[in-house]
């Protein structure tokens, strides 16, 4: 499942891309919401995913979709993406992630570049039984195979558990992500945050991290 995060570590091509701000598409709720005992922050919104098990903060002027807002038709018009075929892989790539697991993907358009737009996307799987070590091993293996570089893996306690963690560059596209993989019970959850340069992100990836919570 860790490899999966990768769809979008480059949402687009090598062919030229503009791309414009887009209003947000899901209905997250007001920056005074709270999620578990943390306020969200001004500048952020609360994702509510609870009919899939879980909410997360994040700034308040990404786009949002979740599992039941695969209305493209609506999507394309907000962002131009250049051209169809543009268009049609990050269709697929949204398309397949939701086939897979997915229950969200957000997207910062408004700094979007020609060939990139950062990300943050969650997965839910069926709990595999590993500890967060066990996946550890298991995602620095799975996104090396991928063609990524590891720069650092570690396990380390976020607001909803033990989560095996890895930052890792993209060489192949110029981009760098943050992997998040917290087991539980019943899932395993993976929160990828996917960027083009890590030292200067609209988001802070603590923040986001620790506003995700798994709910009833």
């Amino acid at each position: 499942m860790a490899a999966v995060a990768l769809l979008l570590t480059a949402c687009g091509s090598s062919d030229p891309t503009t791309v414009e701000v887009a209003e947000t598409t899901a209905a997250p709720t007001t920056a005074a919401a709270t999620t578990g005992e943390a306020a969200v922050p001004s500048g952020y919104e609360l994702f509510d995913g609870s009919e899939n098990g879980f909410e997360i903060a994040l700034p308040e002027d990404w786009t949002f979709f979740g599992p039941d807002d695969l209305d493209f038709g609506d999507f394309l018009s907000d962002v131009d993406f250049g051209d169809a075929s543009q268009y049609a892989q990050i269709q697929d790539q949204i398309v397949g992630m939701f086939n897979q697991g997915g229950v969200l993907f957000a997207f910062d358009f408004g700094r979007g570049t020609e060939d990139f737009v950062d990300n943050v996307n969650v997965l839910r799987a069926p709990s595999s039984s590993l500890s967060a070590s066990g996946h550890q091993k298991l995602n620095e293996d799975q996104y090396q195979a991928f063609g990524a570089t590891v720069l650092a893996s570690d396990v380390a306690q976020v607001a909803a558990g033990e989560a095996a963690v890895l930052r890792y560059e993209i060489p192949e596209f110029g981009s760098f992500g943050i992997s998040y993989t917290i087991p539980t019970d019943d899932n395993d959850w993976f929160v990828t945050i996917s960027v083009r340069d890590l030292d200067n992100m609209s988001l802070d990836p603590d923040l986001v991290i620790n506003s995700f919570r798994v709910v009833p």
